[in-house]
């Protein structure tokens, strides 16, 4: 899908989600080229601290949302990519890949309908 309402609205619909995890910190896609089926294309991905500064941005060809029900965490699987700390120094993924963990209620994430969240 790579027409830019539809990528928005599913983009629209996770970021909600990710808004209702807590935690540390809050995660937000702030854009993404296409979905192929369970993944983004060409993701860019916000980490926000408490104060609501950008703590590390990722960039990535593909991202993927796997919900691991059974230990209420979502995995954020970067590949191809890159990562900014504070805006400041930018480091490649070892081994080109970068996986976040956040723990998260599954009920809302299981129940969405979003495509790119897949369901372990």
């Amino acid at each position: 899908m790579t027409d830019r309402g539809q990528v928005r609205k599913v983009l629209d619909d996770l970021n909600a989600l990710l808004a209702g995890v807590g935690g540390r910190d809050l995660y937000r896609v702030t854009e993404a080229a296409a979905v192929d089926g369970d993944r983004l294309v060409s993701a860019k991905i916000e980490s926000r601290g408490p104060d609501g500064a950008v703590r590390r941005s990722f960039e990535a060809e593909e991202a993927r949302f796997v919900l691991m029900a059974a230990s209420r965490s979502l995995e954020i699987r970067l590949r191809s990519g890159s990562v900014t700390y504070l805006g400041k120094r930018t480091v490649r993924f070892l081994d080109d890949e970068h996986t976040a963990y956040l723990e998260v209620d599954p009920a809302p994430f299981r129940t969405s309908g979003n495509p790119v969240i897949t369901l372990r």
